[in-house]
Formats: structure tokens, C-alpha cells, sequence
């Protein structure tokens, strides 16, 4: 403290209704801020507090994160469907633990949370036959699923052949916030290999860790 003001004063930065981040500035670096947008559009002020009105994501910026398709299935009873999603992301070891995005209001989402199960499989990209089925969602009541090779595993969810691997899953998790999808959360109980042939760089990476 010095002359009865301080060195460096608190700044949180964030958009409406969610905080980002808390740092220390020198006050005449504020000063000089306020001074320079005092006439800005879409900023707003507050003591020690930075706010934007405007958008604060790079649209660009949710294409560059890691995205691979899967088909999502659930069943109960003699009911079963999928859909297509590129949202599903391992995020437990131990135990090991995959997080899924599903779209509010589909079909699936009664059947995943009855069941309490659901399987995963990781779709060829290349691949065109999966997506004119299941994207858009089938209708309630309709077996997407009629004609194509399936196996089961532990839970009984139909899981495609054709895929490069699969994931069979108990739900142990659901998170339900206010935006467009809710997240699932599973726990993995069997996990193999589909007919589909693996990236190149995946098997690569598997045959080094092989060696290792």
C-alpha cells in the first residue's frame, strides 16, 4: 500500500452470469483502459469488473476440438434406437467413464434414462449408410436398427458391427443445463473392436504402445 492506494487492485473478467478469471493490474493500467473505451459500444463497467455484452467465442473455435462420430443406441424392452453424435469424450480412468451429448427431446433420452444403459460406436467417417438412417433421429416407434448386423454386449444395447470399435455402457451420471443438449454419463462395462479398420495414426499409436 502506498499513499493510501494500492499496488495492484483485483480484476475479474467474465461474460453475464459465468466468471472466467481473477488477476491483479496496476491502476493506472485501468485508468488508461477506461479513459481509451469511454465511448465503446457493447462494454460495460464496474468497479473492478470488465463485462462483455457481445459475442466471446471464436465461431471457429468449436470445430477445432477433437470430434470423431459415434453412433449412440439405447434399448428397453423391445424399444431400442440411436442417433449420431460427434459429442462423446472419455473422461474417467478409473473407473473408465465416457460422457455423451444428446440433443433435448429425442427419443433416446427416455430410453437411456429407463434402461440405464447405452452403447457407443465409433462410425468410419467415411462411412454414408449410418448417418441417412439415424440422422435425423427415427421416429418414435420405428426399428432403425432392421437389417443391419448387431451384436449385444453386457447391457443388451444393439451395437453395429461395421464400426471401428465399441463401447457398452451403464449410466452412473446425467447433467441436465440449461442449453441445447444434456450429458450422459456412462461406465464402460466391455469395450472391443468393430469390423471397420482402425485410422492410421490409431493403429500406429497401438503398435507402439504394443512394443513399449
Amino acid at each position: 500500500m502506498m499513499g493510501g492506494r494500492p499496488e495492484q487492485i483485483p480484476i475479474v473478467l467474465f461474460r453475464p452470469g459465468r466468471e472466467f478469471r481473477q488477476f491483479l493490474v496496476d491502476p493506472a493500467t485501468i485508468e488508461a483502459t477506461l479513459k481509451g473505451s469511454a465511448s465503446s459500444p457493447g462494454v460495460s463497467r464496474q468497479s473492478g469488473v470488465a463485462t462483455m455484452d457481445g459475442p466471446a467465442i471464436d465461431p471457429t473455435i468449436p470445430m477445432l476440438m477433437p470430434q470423431h462420430p459415434f453412433l449412440l443406441t439405447a434399448r428397453v424392452d423391445d424399444a431400442r434406437t440411436g442417433l449420431v453424435t460427434t459429442w462423446a469424450q472419455q473422461c474417467s480412468d478409473s473407473p473408465m467413464l465416457v460422457c455423451v451429448a444428446v440433443p433435448r427431446g429425442t427419443e433416446i433420452e427416455p430410453l437411456i434414462r429407463d434402461g440405464r444403459t447405452f452403447a457407443l460406436t465409433a462410425l468410419d467417417p467415411d462411412d454414408r449408410l449410418i448417418p441417412r438412417r439415424f440422422n435425423p433421429p427415427p421416429p418414435r416407434h420405428e426399428d432403425p436398427f432392421v437389417g443391419m448386423r448387431i451384436m449385444t454386449a453386457a447391457t443388451g444395447c444393439p451395437i453395429l458391427r461395421r464400426g471401428q470399435f465399441w463401447l457398452d455402457c451403464e449410466l452412473v451420471g446425467h447433467l441436465a443445463p440449461d442449453a441445447t443438449h444434456r450429458m450422459y454419463i456412462g461406465q464402460v462395462l466391455a469395450a472391443g473392436r468393430g469390423d471397420a479398420p482402425l485410422p492410421v495414426h490409431t493403429t500406429t499409436r497401438l503398435s507402439t504402445l504394443a512394443a513399449n
